[in-house]
Formats: C-alpha cells, sequence, structure tokens
C-alpha cells in the first residue's frame, strides 16, 4: 500500500542527507562538528575540511534560504534551509545571498546564471551601439555593460545616429 507516510527514503552507505537529497560523507556538502559528521543545507557545497555550518554556502547560480542567509540557523534546524536555483532573468555568485541579482534591463538568462554577463540582451537589443565604421565585431564592444540598447537597425551612417535617437 504507496500512501503518504508508508515509506522512508534513506540514503545509501557511505552518503548523509535526508534521504531525498544525499551527499557522499567527507565530501563537499558536509562538515565536521566535533568529530560528527553533519550535512550542510540541501544543494550547498563546503570545502573538504569544513568544520562548521558557517564553511556551507550556496554555488554559483543559487540563492540561500531566508532563514540560512539571515545567519538563523544550527545544525538541529538546517534540514529545512537549502540553496535555491536562480529563476530565468537573475544571476547569483557563490555564497550565501538571500535573493538573486536581477539582469539589467532588455536581457535575459536562463535559470541558474553564475555571473552578470550571463545575462543576454533580449531580440532586436545588443550591447552598446557602435557604428559600423568603428567596428562592431564582439572585440569592439565594451566589456563592461549594464544595459542593452535598442538596435538602430535603419542607422548604419554614424552622422544620422542623432535622427534615430530621435525620432
Amino acid at each position: 500500500n504507496n500512501t503518504v507516510g508508508s515509506h522512508t527514503c534513506t540514503c545509501n552507505a557511505g552518503y548523509l542527507g535526508s534521504g531525498t537529497y544525499c551527499v557522499l560523507a567527507g565530501g563537499s556538502g558536509t562538515f565536521n562538528s566535533n568529530g560528527t559528521l553533519e550535512v550542510c543545507p540541501e544543494y550547498a557545497e563546503s570545502p573538504e575540511s569544513a568544520t562548521t555550518l558557517d564553511e556551507c554556502s550556496c554555488p554559483a547560480g543559487a540563492y540561500a534560504s531566508t532563514n540560512w542567509s539571515a545567519g538563523f540557523h544550527s545544525p538541529s534546524n538546517v534540514s529545512q534551509e537549502e540553496c535555491g536555483l536562480c529563476p530565468s532573468g537573475s544571476w547569483a555568485p557563490a555564497g550565501r545571498q538571500e535573493s538573486c541579482n536581477t539582469c539589467f534591463p532588455n536581457s535575459w538568462t536562463l535559470p541558474g546564471g553564475l555571473v552578470e554577463r550571463f545575462c543576454l540582451c533580449d531580440a532586436g537589443f545588443y550591447w552598446d551601439y557602435i557604428p559600423p565604421d568603428t567596428g562592431s565585431s564582439t572585440s569592439g564592444r565594451r566589456a563592461a555593460v549594464h544595459s542593452c540598447l535598442l538596435e538602430l537597425s535603419n542607422c548604419t551612417n554614424p552622422a544620422h545616429v542623432s535622427e534615430c535617437l530621435n525620432s
């Protein structure tokens, strides 16, 4: 009879976790607290030499649950904490931040964006306007871009750029 609560999931030998999420004992995602091997929050990483829960962190592209990111965590309630995947249109560096960073306007990224440069311009937008005669190759574009500009496809002559921008 397969009803709610009629069975319990467990991790295989050599693994630790809730049974629905298991990590290799002693590997990333665990810490050794006074001789007892403990598990970090779900999907978190840790150095193999970790000795405290504070050494656990979310990988890039993920955010920490509210209590954990605020510092209200302990080994007794760690099962209530987790790293969640950043949604589409956002990114996060590795760590324990409570939310993901939003991509700049007119851009997007797949879920789990690792860094800001994973944000790609929407269709019809591109990384800064550079007149064709100054080079429009990727290498000619600025590396530090914080917004996508509307593509001015009918503005091929740099002398007419201001006319296009004002129309």
